[in-house]
């Protein structure tokens, strides 16, 4: 079911929307085929305060319909992404198309934040509908330039797209249908990365696709879903393949005979290999076919990350220059270590998502250095079990500890407990606990002698505390004189550390 798709404003069948469930194939949607009950019609208002006015309708597909629109408020063409229902669908079928539809609404909100700029943008989800409202782009996809397309052309076309998923695999998000019908090119010669609706957030969550190919329930096309997909296993790895085994498509225009018929002789390996890319079109440059190669193997783990498959295919366009930087999940790209280690400071959320997947091996394949890859990765290990100081620590290592201070503030200082008699038992006293400085800090507050962080425990000698920077947090200490033997003025220490070297220390007097 596409997320956008093309228009033109000429021939009706120009307006397509596909969605993909295994069988390759003509595309099942047109302007023309018969629509859904209930459909929109020309004109009609949809959505708060009757928002969006129904200009045209464009296609159909496995649970959803798509119309053009008009924003009457901001005055802009959007499209607008229906999940349909007919009257013949099993409950089974309306509870599936209905799972799929709320699966990539959510998907595409995640990803809309922060953005890429190969990914189109999400305005709104409208759940009474329900229907998606998204950007609109004047273009046509790459099935249709197949042929057409000079070799520098589908080279930065295919490296824009391997940017996308850098991007989306950051996120641990798959699309799992990667071909040149779901590629767009805009009227701005930009690319877009369309349909996701196949797409996951999680490769527990696939089904095993069935043998029969009217009901089959693979996620993929046949000629660009890779062999683990069509056992349903896909993984991150399964859209290298599929966008290698796009651009083979358009540098050659090699069209796959693969039917459904053939699904078991892929998943063995016996059927599927796609032909030489120099038999098709010797001009290709050998790296570019030694890469195809490498990302069309039958095993994932062979084949590169999405970060290295651009790296390669920039270094080919661009030989005289030395390609040492990486591309963030929004989208940005650093050229040392420095600038990612700012990045990551500054979209921390982002940061430790990338850092539980792929960032030591992006920083290996980008930076070319090994070296600091398995820093990195030694730092993940070693702090598994909070994310937030490991990361802390990478953007130390990344910045050599230039950039970002720690510093911390508790207030009232002095924590002042007053007087009391030497029989009293407890005297309690809230405090605040300020992050002031740029680093995260896992705090171990310790407490002597007659300071407690624990009434119901004077055993506990320390209390853990995580603050992210600027971040305040509350904590009630006990000052227990009971067993003090000596009169008069009393004080102790609250240490504060944590593991990036900061280490503070705040008095807290009592009297008599």
């Amino acid at each position: 079911m596409a997320l956008t798709y093309e228009l033109n404003p000429s021939p009706p069948s120009m307006h397509t929307a596909t969605f993909q469930m295994g069988v390759s194939g003509p595309n099942p949607a047109s302007a023309t085929a018969p629509r859904s009950v209930s459909t929109w019609e020309t004109g009609d208002l949809i959505g708060t305060n009757q928002r969006y006015q129904i200009t045209q309708f464009l296609g159909k597909g496995g649970f959803g319909e798509t119309f053009l629109a008009k924003d009457l408020q901001l005055k802009r063409d959007c499209v607008i992404k229906r999940m349909r229902s007919e009257p013949h669908w099993s409950t089974l079928e309306r509870s599936r198309a209905e799972q799929n539809f709320i699966r990539e609404a959510e998907l595409l909100a995640a990803l809309t934040t922060p953005g890429h700029p190969n990914i189109p943008e999400i305005y709104e989800y409208i759940a009474t509908e329900p229907c998606l409202i998204m950007k609109y782009i004047k273009g046509k996809s790459l099935q249709h330039l197949i042929g057409a397309l000079s070799m520098e052309q589908a080279l930065n076309y295919v490296a824009d797209i391997a940017s996308a998923l850098i991007y989306m695999h950051a996120q641990n998000v798959f699309h799992r249908d990667i071909k040149p019908e779901n590629i767009l090119l805009g009227d701005d010669n930009r690319v877009w990365l369309i349909d996701f609706g196949l797409s996951k957030a999680d490769p527990q969550l696939l089904q095993v696709a069935s043998d029969n190919a009217q009901h089959s329930m693979i996620a993929g096309t046949m000629g660009f879903a890779p062999p683990e997909q069509l056992m349903g296993r896909a993984t991150l790895k399964s859209d290298i393949y599929a966008l290698a085994a796009t651009l083979h498509v358009l540098l050659t225009g090699y069209r796959s005979p693969l039917t459904p018929h053939d699904i078991e002789g892929i998943r063995n390996g016996t059927k599927g290999q796609f032909p030489l890319v120099s038999t098709l079109n010797p001009a290709v440059d050998p790296r570019i076919e030694h890469l195809i190669g490498q990302a069309m193997a039958y095993e994932p783990e062979q084949r590169p990350t999405a970060e290295l498959f651009r790296q390669t295919i920039l270094q080919v366009l661009q030989p005289d220059a030395r390609f040492v930087s990486i591309t963030t999940p929004t989208g940005s790209v650093v050229r040392n270590p420095v600038e990612l280690g700012r990045w990551c400071h500054n979209h921390w959320k982002n940061a430790t998502d990338w850092l539980r997947g792929n960032l030591p091996e992006v920083i290996e394949t980008g930076f070319l250095n090994a070296q600091l890859a398995n820093q990195v990765r030694d730092l993940r290990k070693s702090y598994q079990t909070d994310i937030d100081m490991a990361l802390d620590l990478v953007i130390e290592r990344l910045t050599d500890g230039k950039i970002y201070q720690a510093d911390l503030m508790i207030t009232p200082n002095p924590i002042d407990f007053g007087s009391v008699a030497i029989s009293h038992e407890f005297i309690a006293k809230q405090i605040t606990i300020t992050n002031t400085g740029e680093r995260y800090v896992y705090l171990r507050l310790e407490s002597t002698a007659w300071l407690w962080v624990d009434r119901s425990d004077k055993n506990r000698q320390s209390v853990l505390l995580s603050l992210h920077p600027q971040q305040k947090k509350q904590l009630t200490l006990y000052a227990n004189v009971s067993d003090q033997t000596v009169s008069g003025h009393l004080r102790a220490l609250l240490k504060a550390s944590s593991a990036n070297s900061l280490l503070s220390q705040f008095a807290c007097p009592i009297g008599d």
